[in-house]
This record gives structure tokens, sequence and C-alpha cells, in this order.
């Protein structure tokens, strides 16, 4: 595990600058043409700020999005005939260590993010939060990135055309961001598949944090248990993968 994480770190040295501007401007793409454009329309009932409110979908989705890219692209190389994470196959790497140096890899690219995002979105203001109550957000939402990143294995594992996984990718997320009440709130009246999803439990309890409300942590433990899911499904996946 510990060859996988050195061979992403040799190629991270390789492109800082590109990560750096990643981590830039990932959070303010999303405030300026989401969060920006639907302060003029959302009002909320409960007179909190749309900007403060949706600081919690430009955190998760900044930080989740990037995982799952990474992810997804570590786990694409190994059915590419021409990459090096092929001839690694060869050497005595257990795939569950191939896996989780992957995983490790983009939950650590994913939480990078999330730090910028919440620099970033704090300096405009957006909220006023103690010490805590950013630490809270984080264990909050890591069990959302190492989900996320999970998918994005599976995919990557699953499709091999370049246009397939860009279609699936984007459906995905569409349905992520405005299923889960990150930037449009959620009707109660909708079906149980929206109103009892753990990622829109999560969500919720984030955003409890912002109007000072109660949370509780319940949702996340369930997001921990479905990507342990998530992992043995990729881990079965990739004995077949990788045998061939």
């Amino acid at each position: 595990m510990n060859i996988i994480l050195q061979r992403e770190y040799l190629i991270f040295k390789h492109n800082m600058i590109f990560y750096l501007c990643l981590w830039t401007l990932i959070p303010m793409i999303i405030y300026l043409f989401i969060s920006f454009p639907f302060s003029f329309y959302i009002k909320l009932p409960n007179g909190i700020s749309y900007l403060n409110w949706s600081s919690v979908g430009n955190w998760v989705s900044a930080s989740s999005t990037l995982s799952f890219i990474i992810s997804m692209n570590i786990a694409s190389k190994y059915i590419d005939e021409n990459s090096y994470s092929r001839t690694m196959l060869c050497t005595p790497i257990s795939n569950k260590e191939h896996l989780l140096g992957g995983l490790i890899w983009s939950l650590i690219m994913g939480f990078i993010q999330l730090i910028f995002s919440l620099a970033i979105t704090l300096s405009f203001k957006s909220a006023n939060l103690f010490l805590l109550d950013i630490l809270l957000i984080i264990i909050y939402i890591i069990p959302i990135i190492i989900l996320i990143s999970n998918i994005g294995f599976l995919i990557g594992l699953s499709c091999r055309g370049g246009l397939i996984k860009i279609i699936i990718s984007l459906i995905f997320f569409l349905f992520i961001y405005f299923s889960s009440g990150l930037f449009v709130p959620l009707n109660n009246g909708l079906p149980y598949i929206f109103t009892l999803s753990p990622i829109y439990l999560s969500v919720q309890n984030i955003q409890a944090i912002m109007t000072n409300d109660s949370s509780m942590i319940s949702s996340s433990l369930i997001l921990v248990f479905i990507s342990i899911l998530f992992f043995i499904i990729n881990l079965v996946i990739s004995f077949k993968v990788f045998k061939s």
C-alpha cells in the first residue's frame, strides 16, 4: 500500500501547481456559478442567508467531487493496458492494498480540498463558526468523501469507455448535488428515497451546525457502513479486472 501512496505522491509533486489551482478554483467556481446566482431566487424560511446556508454545499461538493475524480482516475489506470499501474499488478501487492492505497490517496486529496473550501468560503464571511463547529463539520463530511471515493473507484473499474465514465459521472453528481439538499432546500413531501437518504441526513446535520441546531452522527455511521460494502464490492470486482 505504501508503494501506491508513494507513486501517487510522486505524481502529485510533478503537478503541485495544478492541484493548488484546483483546490483554489473549485470552491470559487461553485460559489460564483451556483451559490451566488441561486441567492437571488432562493429565500430560506428561517431567515438565514442563502450564501451562508449553501456553504455546506460548497464544502461537500468540492471535496467529494475531487476525491471522486481522483479515485476514478486511479482505478481507470488498472484497466489501461499501457498504464504503469498494470505492471504493478505483477508485484506481490494484494488487491486490497491496491484499493486501500488509491482510496486513501483520494481521501487525502479530498480532505485538503475541504480545508481549502472552508478557508475560502469562511474568508467571504459567509458564516461565523467556532473551532469546535468546524471540527464537527469535518467529521460529518469525511464519511461522505469516503463513500463518494468508493463509488468513483467502482465506476473506474467497471467502465472502460471514457465517454461512458463522463456521462455516468455527470448524472451521478447532478443527482447528488440536487437531491441531497446541498444547494436547493428539499420539500418534506418528497418520497422517502430522498428524505431518508443517509447523504441527505448527513447534509442536514451539517446545515444544523450552521443554524446552531442539534445534530446526530448516526447518518455518518451509516455512510461508513455503506462505504465498507462498496469497498467489498470493489474488491470482488478487482479480482476479475486485475486477473484479466
